[in-house]
């Protein structure tokens, strides 16, 4: 009797593409480093949280070896416009609102293929930018900046193929950019304003892709 062959493995090798539902939540924390309008002292700071659902997409390449595992680059991006503004504890009159807004993501990729599944983590670099707003509702004084950002990111994630060509999952990543000092003037006034700009951010996410080969 003839016997049969065993089945293929799945291969994870190759260039794939596709698109994400996202959970973002992100801290942006600053300190002031003068007191002017918006303070009662340098020193003085404030923490605000932000979440927020976003779109995402992704592509990349990946390697499988013959023991199995899989090493990969990928590149992705959120459509994430993650902003909150929340009342001073300082002044009654005054608000402050946080921002992170479109970040990308370049990371390495190292993971184990189970037959369909493939449980991986990642590291890489991150872009976004960062932003901070301060109203002064009873001065009229306003003062607005946001900066380019570049961090870390880091995460874990899984893989699972329905098909040889298309693949879903399931990932976190953690965003750091790190601390930035922010400096302008407030308007109209023109007085100089200073702040050390802290963000942080993490996103969960499902997804689906598409393989090419």
């Amino acid at each position: 009797m003839p016997i049969p062959a065993p089945p293929q493995g799945v291969d994870w090798s190759g260039f794939y593409g596709g698109i994400g539902a996202n959970y973002a939540r992100g801290n942006v924390d600053w300190e002031d480093n003068d007191g002017g309008f918006y303070s009662t002292a340098p020193g003085d700071d404030f923490d605000v949280e932000i979440e927020r659902g976003a779109a995402g997409v992704q592509l990349g390449y990946a390697f499988q070896t013959s023991n199995n595992l899989v090493f990969g680059v990928e590149l992705s991006g959120l459509a994430l416009d993650l902003e909150h503004q929340a009342q001073s504890p300082y002044f009654a009159s005054d608000e402050f609102s946080g921002s992170i807004r479109n970040p990308l993501a370049l990371t390495g990729q190292v993971g184990f293929a189970r037959g369909r599944l493939k449980p991986y983590i990642e590291a890489g670099v991150a872009t976004a930018s960062v932003g901070i707003k301060h109203d002064d509702n009873f001065f009229l004084e306003e003062f607005e900046k946001e900066e380019k950002r570049t961090g870390y990111v880091a995460g874990v994630g899984v893989g699972y193929k329905v098909s040889d060509r298309v693949s879903v999952g399931m990932s976190y990543r953690h965003f750091d950019f790190g601390t930035m000092e922010h400096d302008g003037t407030s308007s109209p006034s023109n007085f100089n304003e200073s702040f050390d700009v802290d963000a942080k951010l993490g996103v969960a996410s499902i997804y689906w892709n598409y393989h090419f080969n």
